[in-house]
């Protein structure tokens, strides 16, 4: 370096000159992971606030992950409904150990009567 100042020849490329590689993302891309522009592929709220807990019973007898795709939502999404009604873990096994889906809907509706039970017994305000 001679210590001038760059001329013309010497001046900082453009981003359309830039290789594809070093431009800068779009915030859909970033988003997406998959570097494609795409929007994420993961489904969000609009298909999660339609189910319900018998939408989602009737798959229990594949894996989580299966019925998430299945139901075009996360496995977080089918988790979540499960435990506001009383089924604590994905009921797949037990299922293959031969339940029905009838039976463990029974099972999830006495342990979340028992979980309300419990929550107005230590949670009843005496005046």
């Amino acid at each position: 370096m001679t210590g001038m100042p760059p001329g013309p020849e010497m001046a900082k490329p453009s981003a359309a000159q830039l290789s594809p590689v070093l431009q800068p993302s779009s915030p859909a891309r970033l988003l997406s992971g998959n570097g494609g522009g795409a929007a994420p592929t993961v489904s969000t709220a609009p298909n999660a606030s339609r189910l319900t807990f018998d939408d989602v019973a009737k798959h229990f007898n594949v894996p989580i992950a299966e019925a998430a795709t299945a139901l075009g939502v996360c496995s977080s999404v089918l988790k979540r409904i499960c435990r506001e009604n009383g089924v604590v873990r994905w009921p797949y096994r037990k299922f293959l150990a031969g339940k029905t889906v009838d039976d463990i809907k029974k099972d999830a509706a006495k342990e979340k009567s028992k979980e309300f039970a419990e929550l107005s017994k230590c949670c009843s305000v005496v005046f």
